[in-house]
């Protein structure tokens, strides 16, 4: 996960101006799309992946590269949070995976109360929570207080973040950016390396401190 930076388009509020019922209604959503011409939807969620998200799933923070591949995900979801429909900060784009991100957080049951517990990647920066092992796992900071230290372990639970495969894609990260460590200064390798750059930067300050070269 990183913190993500909202910047509300013009043409997305030129859209809700089109919505004549309430916007705090969860149909305002489906009405959206209906007022507006086809593709709508579609350029709204191009523009959060790849101006606001930098094609970067958000929450597991695989890269996309296929649009088609993702969803326009309303964080709080319609349900529970109707007054959130039309709201800007609370659309994200996640990838379509059915073992982490928001097939899961949708499919677990969550309670109005449970969102408190969570990291809301457009209001926190989850550097602040998380820390990530070699092997590519993402623990939580031991520093943390308990109420902190709860919620990260339970925003990992909700995003399945330390599901099998995402580990062991981290990990496979991680093997990568030791070939790069003496050649190459971060910034670059974030080039090369373009996914799940939080883990890379932390996994990259570790190896540096331990003098680990190739």
């Amino acid at each position: 996960m990183k913190q993500i930076i909202k910047n509300e388009p013009t043409f997305f509020i030129d859209a809700k101006k089109e919505v004549k019922s309430s916007h705090f209604i969860s149909s305002a959503w489906d009405e959206l799309g209906r007022k507006n011409k086809k593709g709508f939807k579609e350029r709204l969620r191009k523009h959060i992946l790849v101006k606001e998200q930098k094609r970067l799933c958000a929450y597991c923070n695989q890269k996309i590269e296929d649009e088609k591949k993702t969803n326009t995900d309303h964080f709080k979801t319609r349900h529970l949070f109707p007054r959130e429909t039309l709201n800007y900060e609370n659309l994200l784009v996640s990838c379509k995976s059915k073992y982490h991100c928001e097939y899961i957080k949708d499919n677990f049951g969550l309670t109005a109360i449970d969102y408190k517990k969570i990291i809301h990647v457009v209001i926190e920066n989850p550097n602040d929570f998380f820390d990530y092992s070699m092997d590519g796992n993402i623990l939580v900071k031991e520093e943390l207080s308990q109420l902190d230290r709860e919620k990260a372990e339970f925003t990992i639970e909700v995003f399945a973040l330390n599901n099998e495969s995402l580990i062991k894609a981290r990990a496979r990260i991680g093997i990568d950016l030791t070939y790069y460590l003496d050649d190459y200064e971060l910034d670059d390798i974030l080039q090369y390396l373009s996914h799940y750059p939080n883990f890379i930067k932390a996994i990259y300050t570790k190896l540096k401190q331990k003098g680990v070269t190739t």
